[in-house]
């Protein structure tokens, strides 16, 4: 929100003149991924904290057994993963927010998938909130200083960790 003055003036490179700036839209604020107390499950029921990869650049997918969507990008995703498997500063963790812990082992059990596998432990309408998402698949990706944001497009994400400047670039501004 802008109040324009007297003689108010847009300049060549978009800033304003004359003016009281109340609040600009423009500018996102960054999130930053709360890592420090969050605890998730993996298939044998042991607690992980994301605050173990801190450090680390993440890409976090949060994903259902029960989601289409999700199932379907499971064999990209599992690509991505592969090509970038060597980079050790580079973390891939899906999380499900199955209520089903049952249903979802049985389904990690049947299935060859990559990286780090968790589960909500029915907390998933908390993580929801926390992350402010009200669908899946989602996907964010985490800086080594816990700023995420979200990126949905999986193509892009494999472009983003090919590319460290484009990544730092993307996650920070």
């Amino acid at each position: 929100m802008i109040l324009k003055k007297e003689n108010f003036k847009k300049q060549y490179d978009g800033s304003v003149t004359n003016t009281i700036v109340i609040w600009d839209f423009t500018k996102e604020k960054k999130t930053t991924a709360i890592l420090s107390y969050q605890q998730f499950i993996d298939i044998n029921k042991n607690t992980v904290m994301l605050s173990a990869f801190e450090g680390k650049t993440m890409f976090v997918s949060f994903w259902a057994t029960w989601c289409a969507p999700c199932l379907r990008e499971k064999p990209i995703l599992d690509q991505i993963k592969e090509k970038h498997k060597t980079k050790s500063d580079v973390v891939f963790v899906d999380i499900s927010i199955d209520h089903d812990f049952d249903a979802w082992q049985s389904y990690l059990q049947k299935s060859d998938m990559k990286g780090i596998q968790l589960n909500t432990d029915g907390n998933e309408i908390k993580i929801m909130n926390e992350y402010k998402f009200s669908g899946i698949p989602f996907h964010i990706l985490v800086s080594p200083d816990g700023v995420y944001k979200q990126n949905d497009s999986l193509q892009f994400v494999d472009e983003l960790l090919r590319d460290r400047e484009k990544l730092n670039s993307f996650i920070k501004n």
